[in-house]
């Protein structure tokens, strides 16, 4: 897996050259929606080494394509539109959320969540091992912070960002994918009522898929995680937009 994700960075890498290599001309400011659904992916473009300021998190052209194409099929066995298609209804429809969901009410009929703090940590103790111990605290941990919505925007998020990729790729316009963007977006401001609660609960999500300690420092949630905080300390912050903004269709 650490062999895959580093040979992903790297590809990342060379696409983000590619593209800063095609921009010829000064980027055009993006609308505000725009903006606001571009930071809603932002950790991840970040970590890619990607453009904040572009859909996708890239620029449009035919290196970066071509790289991205191959990315896709690779980590998402999209191909084509229909494949394409099926993926974002799975993100939109299930995600990783559905599993969640799945996992808590397994915990649920067994009792734990009806444990005291202290009872609970005992069973997590007697039950498994120490290295998946602090993976079953951050799922409780999780849907005490954000209930039934705790992991989300791991799922939405990602939608937006392969949208973005989609239209870079050619497999949506960019009317398409900034349509179905705008509605994601709209679930998302609807369901969190900052940044601060999207990100916690995209990197949540991000720890459940990798099955790791996000404090563990050196493990991958821990290392996503200090992306989210590079952000923050950036001039260019993409959380500076107003969450409360009125999104709205202005392409």
């Amino acid at each position: 897996m650490k062999k895959k994700i580093q040979i992903m960075t790297v590809v990342l890498l060379i696409m983000t050259i590619i593209s800063g290599c095609g921009a010829k001309k000064q980027e055009e400011p993006l609308p505000d929606t725009v903006r606001w659904m571009n930071a809603t992916y932002a950790i991840l473009t970040k970590a890619n080494n990607g453009n904040l300021n572009a859909i996708g998190g890239m620029n449009k052209v035919v290196g970066s394509k071509k790289l991205l194409l191959a990315s896709l099929e690779e980590w998402w066995d999209i191909t084509d539109r229909a494949s394409a298609d099926e993926q974002l209804d799975w993100l939109i429809g299930e995600g990783h959320r559905a599993q969640f969901a799945s996992d808590i009410a397994y915990l649920q009929e067994n009792g734990v969540m009806d444990l005291s703090e202290e009872e609970q940590k005992t069973l997590i103790e007697d039950s498994f091992e120490e290295a998946d111990q602090a993976y079953v605290y951050s799922i409780l941990e999780a849907y005490d912070t954000y209930g039934d919505h705790a992991i989300d925007a791991w799922d939405y998020c990602r939608a937006n960002q392969l949208l973005g990729q989609f239209y870079i790729v050619d497999f949506y316009t960019k009317e398409e994918a900034l349509d179905k963007s705008l509605e994601i977006s709209e679930i998302l401001q609807g369901t969190y009522d900052s940044w601060e609660d999207m990100a916690e609960s995209y990197l949540y999500g991000y720890q459940y898929w990798q099955e790791d300690d996000m404090d563990e420092e050196g493990s991958a949630s821990y290392e996503r995680r200090m992306v989210y905080e590079k952000l923050l300390e950036q001039k260019d912050n993409p959380y500076q937009i107003d969450w409360n903004l009125k999104l709205e269709k202005s392409w």
